[in-house]
């Protein structure tokens, strides 16, 4: 993980006990709610990191599966970045 803030839970529950939030489950941090989106979006096209290959069917091009997860990464934080802006 990077020093970059995560934003915060994405989605979280609260825990109530006789009208007093007892405890709270953070969940999936935003950072990782959006790495996972634009991996969702990397994966999805066509013409991105998974192609097809005359050879083996689908494979990944020019990149591995670490380089599509650091970039997946490297786009959420460019998103949060610009949602602080």
């Amino acid at each position: 993980m990077s020093d970059t803030h995560d934003g915060g839970p994405a989605f979280f529950t609260q825990h109530l006990e006789g009208g007093w939030t007892r405890e709270t489950t953070p969940g999936l941090s935003i950072r990782d709610y959006f790495a996972a989106k634009a991996m969702q979006g990397l994966m999805a096209n066509p013409g991105g990191p998974i192609q097809a290959s005359g050879m083996s069917g689908w494979s990944f091009t020019n990149c591995d599966k670490n380089d599509v997860a650091e970039l997946a990464f490297v786009i959420a934080d460019a998103m949060l970045k610009a949602r602080s802006a």
